[in-house]
């Protein structure tokens, strides 16, 4: 015959385990668009009756039914998922720098139709035209030349000074950046150091695997953030703490958070030539570059020292296309632009009023640094520009018989804008070049950049959505799991009525000994 008091004591322990999960159930329902909330549940386990240690071998079977006990808490999670997120999202902070920072190209560049500089050359070409047309007095002609290139020289350098501002501002956005790395790194840090702290002091025999799940949901936002900074990885250890890696995990790139401790990322701005500026980003224990395949990190870092074909790996460049490969650009115009049409009206010798030979042209355009011929440093030469007849004044088309109404050099101004002009990485005239940087360049990588942001954002907000429906909170099934929960606290309700009746039965309805 079992102990007479052991239904008891099981109907305790069955009122106890579903007041438990209830009491989980209005947790998840509490902390519903809570950020980072991981679904938990009961781990509930059947009490084994154990016959192994007792001093005398006996039927275990007066002992069974002893009812369920909470074995612990525990999250519904799925580590899989997260892995495949935290990957994707990597590309997510990636392709959004850089889309984002050819948008602000596009508009520093400004070629909708109609465009600045489109619009500045065409006029410039108009007066040209207008000069040999013979319309107009030549003295006349040539203010409104000087106005029309002045009007050049101001958009070549607005549009640099431009680049130069989405590469500050894009500088400034990843210093940021860093420094929101440097500052999940060290809660990750606290983190894992107190989840350790409670696990031990929780820690009981035979539930050593459950540790503090709140800790574990900050952490886990914590990572979240961290993997669209840089492609990551990390591994759980027996104490709850995690080891984190931000890019490939291998053997000279020691981990960015190990227990309690912390690497701390560092940003350098290397502007020692000014042509030449650019970015790293490196531990700043051990000075070493961070190797980054992914994240905005590695997008900021892209865009920031991207030259094309033309970077050189000593001066930390890459071969993206990103925002000094299109300064580039527009400084290759501007020398170009300049050289064409400081070959246009050729000089005569006062002296003999003859071409000299080999020919001299009158210098239209100069850059204030000769070391650096780039569209910042651009302007009207000083004799043009403090008076508007130098450009046609001492020519050889004038001297050489043709009077002063002879303006072949207008006409072989005007034949500049037909030419095919060689501008390094494209040979057309100045007009294709136009369309070849903003429309077909900056197009083409803007294209690339928004279709493979919308591709990784919808894989990633798939994944999201995955994640959601395994460890987010669903009132459907919180629900469900409350009525089963009350109903069986109900049942166990009753079970502890007939214990009653049966133990009155007991003591109040049998005879008494010896009668």
């Amino acid at each position: 015959m079992r102990p007479t008091f052991m239904g008891f004591e099981t109907a305790t322990r069955g009122l106890m385990v579903n007041q438990k999960s209830l009491d989980i159930v209005g947790n998840n329902v509490s902390n519903i668009g809570v950020t980072g909330y991981t679904r938990q549940r009961t781990d509930l386990v059947s009490l084994n009756v154990n016959m192994r240690y007792t001093r005398y071998n006996q039927n275990s079977v007066p002992f069974a039914g002893q009812g369920a006990n909470v074995y612990g808490v525990s999250q519904i999670r799925d580590k899989f998922l997260d892995k495949r997120f935290r990957e994707e999202y990597a590309d997510v902070g990636y392709y959004s720098v850089t889309s984002g920072v050819i948008e602000d190209l596009a508009a520093a560049i400004d070629e909708v139709t109609p465009s600045t500089m489109s619009t500045a050359i065409s006029k410039f070409q108009d007066t040209w035209g207008e000069m040999l047309s013979k319309n107009i007095t030549e003295s006349t002609g040539a203010a409104n030349l000087l106005a029309q290139a002045t009007q050049i020289v101001q958009v070549f350098r607005q549009m640099s000074a431009k680049i130069d501002n989405v590469w500050g501002q894009q500088q400034y956005s990843m210093s940021l950046e860093v420094e929101n790395i440097n500052s999940i790194l060290s809660r990750i840090a606290q983190l894992n150091d107190t989840i350790s702290q409670e696990r031990f002091n929780s820690m009981t025999v035979g539930n050593e695997n459950y540790r503090p799940l709140e800790l574990l949901d900050q952490r886990n936002v914590l990572l979240d953030q961290l993997s669209q900074y840089a492609d990551i990885s990390y591994e759980e250890q027996s104490d709850g703490q995690v080891t984190v890696w931000m890019g490939a995990k291998s053997d000279t790139n020691p981990p960015a958070v190990q227990g309690d401790a912390y690497q701390q990322l560092q940003l350098q701005v290397n502007d020692s030539d000014p042509q030449f500026k650019t970015v790293s980003v490196f531990w700043a224990a051990s000075g070493q570059d961070v190797n980054f395949a992914s994240g905005s990190i590695r997008g900021n870092l892209d865009m920031l020292n991207g030259r094309g074909l033309g970077a050189s790996s000593g001066r930390n460049e890459s071969f993206t296309q990103g925002i000094l490969y299109y300064k580039d650009k527009i400084d290759q115009f501007a020398k170009t632009f300049a050289d064409a049409f400081n070959s246009v009206v050729e000089l005569a010798d006062p002296a003999t009023n003859l071409a000299y030979d080999p020919p001299r042209y009158k210098t239209l355009f100069v850059f204030e640094n000769d070391a650096y011929e780039n569209a910042a440093g651009i302007t009207i030469n000083g004799d043009w520009e403090k008076d508007s007849t130098y450009l046609i004044t001492n020519l050889v088309n004038k001297l050489d018989g043709g009077g002063d109404t002879n303006n072949t050099y207008a006409a072989r101004a005007a034949n500049v804008f037909e030419n095919i002009l060689d501008f390094g990485e494209f040979q057309g005239t100045i007009y294709d070049y136009i369309t070849f940087y903003s429309v077909t360049k900056l197009g083409n990588d803007g294209d690339y950049a928004n279709s493979r942001l919308d591709a990784v954002s919808s894989i990633s907000d798939d994944l999201l959505n995955q994640i959601q429906q395994v460890s987010g909170v669903s009132m459907e099934e919180e629900g469900v799991d409350m009525l089963q929960y009350q109903k069986a606290y109900d049942a166990v309700a009753r079970v502890f009525t007939t214990l009653d009746e049966m133990l009155d039965k007991l003591i109040n309805g049998t005879g008494l000994v010896g009668r």
